[in-house]
C-alpha cells in the first residue's frame, strides 16, 4: 500500500504513477492527493488504470483549482466505495485489507484551525 501527492490531471504524470507502482513498488492500493482532476477528466485515469490492471475511483473537487482525491486499486481485489461526504473525502473497503481513507484538507483551514485552537 502507498501513498502520493501527484498531479495526475496531465496524463503523462498519471501514467508514470501507474509504471511506478505496478513495475517498480508493486504496490496494490495507493491512495492520492491533489489529484487536480475535473469531472471530465476522469475518463482518462479510468483509462489508463484500466490499460495497466488497477482501478481508478476518486472524488473531484466540485469548484475551484487544485485537491481531488483518488485511489488506485490492483484489479482482482474486491472492493466497495463506502458513504464519504463532500468532495475531500473518500472511503473504501478493500477485502482482505479494510478501510482506506483518502483526505485533501487545505492548508489554509489547517493554519486557520491551528489560529483558532492557540486563540482559546
Amino acid at each position: 500500500m502507498g501513498t502520493v501527492n501527484c498531479h495526475v490531471r496531465v496524463e503523462m504524470n498519471m501514467r508514470q504513477l501507474v509504471y511506478v507502482l505496478k513495475e517498480v513498488a508493486e504496490v496494490d492500493v495507493c491512495v492520492v492527493t491533489e489529484t487536480w482532476l475535473k469531472s471530465e477528466e476522469v475518463a482518462m485515469a479510468n483509462l489508463v488504470c484500466q490499460e495497466n490492471g488497477y482501478e481508478w475511483v476518486s472524488t473531484e473537487r466540485e469548484r475551484g483549482i487544485g485537491g481531488g482525491v483518488g485511489i488506485l486499486i490492483k484489479e482482482g481485489l474486491r472492493w466497495e466505495k463506502v458513504k464519504s461526504e463532500g468532495d475531500r473525502i473518500l472511503w473504501v473497503r478493500v477485502e482482505g485489507i479494510g478501510c482506506i481513507g483518502a483526505v485533501y484538507l487545505h492548508q489554509q483551514g489547517v493554519v486557520s484551525q491551528q489560529q483558532n485552537s492557540t486563540a482559546s
